[in-house]
């Protein structure tokens, strides 16, 4: 098991995104449906709110410790300070009210959550023209929504050479939307279980113009910033993906069903795994060239499996699906070669409504290290090549971001890279 878990500590990053972008049920020690997931004044992560707590956030606020505080901005104020210290006395001493917490995952307890979802084999194909008019009608329901919600199970599966090892998993997510369809205020968490790395919890927040992102371990807890509207443009840089392009890779069929439940229609979408895979593996070669060094970066990766299906009924009272992927790395140490798979099922459920979510407090926002400058520092080193000339067209990419930054935050930072 040693190897395996060794191979965890350099995928882990991986897997959660992979998880988090999969939408299988699940069997877990605690169920994290039914228990809370936060204990109000719980800095040390211990599971209990007690004078330990209150040692943890005093060598917090003083620093110099490299002690984590989790969820200890117990007055929703986006810092850590005195002022916290002194509310989590007066909880522990029960003089002051402890606010209900809610638990993003309390939907999971229902069972038949993702029963109603139909076999994705079933039913009748649809000619072009009525899968069309499916696509419209489900874009018009989710382009009108107010709200967006999602809750998902899944499953990951890891083996190195003949050690395997499983992990289960829940995500959670709620975005309300402004006039224009963007995303103005969302919660999203992902809980997943390694039986021997322990659980994590990641949440993904966006709050007054910020998004947050929180990790949280069995031990220690950290939380990242950054503007939206800098990550909007980190996000959108370069080219536009069309469903011209997407189609080149995935096909899509659609059927009708018909079952206990209702009837709708059924879209299953299957990836080309050659092209797929060419694709990715030029990104290795023409982007990560220089930090995997290998000689064929087809021995290094192998896309598996990539299919995902997505069903909608005619009354439009859900809209569920499920996903199957996996890939393989090869791997090369000190102990030689090692064969990596990781695979992943799951399944998921959509709903859209005319009304806002109402979400509590940010009370697991605290001490959020900003990365602001970080994007800044990409975006305006983008004026310069490789061998530090300016780019054919710096004036117009100069404009440009002045407009976004300032002309003074942009002159700064070319003096800081140019020297």
């Amino acid at each position: 098991m040693f190897k395996i878990t060794k191979a965890l500590s350099f995928i882990t990053a991986g897997v959660i995104s992979l998880s988090m972008a999969v939408p299988c049920a699940a069997a877990y020690d605690k169920d994290i449906t039914v228990d809370p997931l936060f204990v109000y004044g719980d800095v040390n992560n211990d599971g209990a709110c007690n004078a330990r707590d209150l040692v943890r956030i005093m060598k917090y606020i003083a620093g110099g410790n490299n002690e984590t505080a989790s969820y200890a901005d117990l007055n929703s104020d986006m810092t850590v300070n005195a002022k916290d210290l002194v509310r989590l006395m007066k909880v522990i001493a029960k003089t002051a009210d402890v606010p209900e917490i809610g638990n993003p995952f309390s939907d999971f307890a229902d069972e038949n959550l993702m029963n109603a979802l139909p076999d994705s084999a079933s039913g009748t194909l649809v000619t072009d023209e009525t899968a069309a008019e499916a696509f419209a009608k489900a874009d018009k329901a989710l382009e009108d929504a107010a709200s967006v919600s999602a809750r998902s199970e899944f499953n990951v599966n890891i083996s190195l050479g003949e050690e395997s090892i499983s992990a289960n998993g829940y995500i959670s997510a709620d975005i309300n939307r402004d006039e224009t369809g963007a995303a103005d205020e969302a919660e999203i968490y992902a809980y997943i279980a390694f039986p021997e790395m322990g659980d994590f919890l990641v949440s993904l927040m966006l709050r007054d113009g910020y998004v947050y992102f929180t990790q949280t371990g069995d031990a220690a807890s950290q939380t990242l910033s950054v503007s939206k509207v800098y990550l909007d443009r980190l996000m959108n840089d370069g080219d536009t993906t069309d469903a011209d392009k997407v189609a080149e890779y995935i096909t899509a069929a659609v059927y009708s069903f018909e079952n206990e439940n209702g009837s709708g229609y059924n879209a299953v979408y299957k990836a080309n795994l050659e092209k797929v895979n060419a694709l990715i593996l030029q990104f290795i070669e023409t982007e990560l060239g220089d930090l995997i060094q290998v000689q064929n970066p087809a021995d290094l990766f192998k896309l598996s499996a990539l299919e995902f299906s997505s069903a909608a009924s005619s009354d439009g009272n859900y809209i569920g699906g499920t996903f199957n992927g996996g890939f393989e790395v090869n791997l090369s140490d000190e102990t030689g070669d090692l064969s990596l798979a990781v695979s992943a099922d799951a399944k998921f459920i959509l709903t859209a409504s005319e009304e806002k979510v109402v979400f509590g407090n940010s009370y697991n926002v605290y001490d959020a290290v900003c990365v602001d400058e970080f994007i800044i520092f990409i975006d305006i080193s983008s004026l310069y090549d490789e061998n530090g000339n300016p780019v054919e067209n710096y004036d117009e990419l100069y404009t440009e971001l002045c407009g976004v930054y300032g002309q003074d935050v942009v002159d700064s930072f070319i003096s800081s890279i140019t020297g």
